[in-house]
């Protein structure tokens, strides 16, 4: 069982709409792979894989955005599902699941 196949089947057994992934790299890895009605993705596109990201910049600088009323997304928006898979040091990955505690959805679920 692949991380999308863990991601698609929480999806779809409880109904969710709105799937955040900080951390992309490549779209085509897991991103694309993910069937959900909303999905949105987060990356500074360090490794340079051409790929457009939505919120082309690091996961910090989103949540602050989103915060300050600077993205697309109300300041509480809340997403169903939040795949963590970005910078792998403890002192981000620990900002990161705080930021997505602050923004998931009653039931919501995060992956990393």
């Amino acid at each position: 069982m692949t991380r999308m196949d863990i991601i698609n089947t929480l999806i779809q057994n409880n109904g969710y709409n709105n799937y955040l992934e900080i951390g992309v790299y490549r779209k085509s890895e897991c991103f694309d792979h993910i069937n959900c009605e909303n999905k949105t993705s987060v990356d500074p596109d360090y490794e340079g894989s051409g790929d457009e990201f939505e919120y082309h910049m690091e996961s910090d600088t989103f949540f602050t955005k989103l915060h300050d009323g600077q993205t697309e997304f109300p300041s509480d928006m809340k997403w169903d599902i939040i795949f963590i898979d970005g910078l792998h040091l403890a002192p981000q990955v620990d900002r990161d699941i705080l930021n997505s505690l602050e923004h998931l959805a009653e039931g919501g679920t995060i992956v990393m």
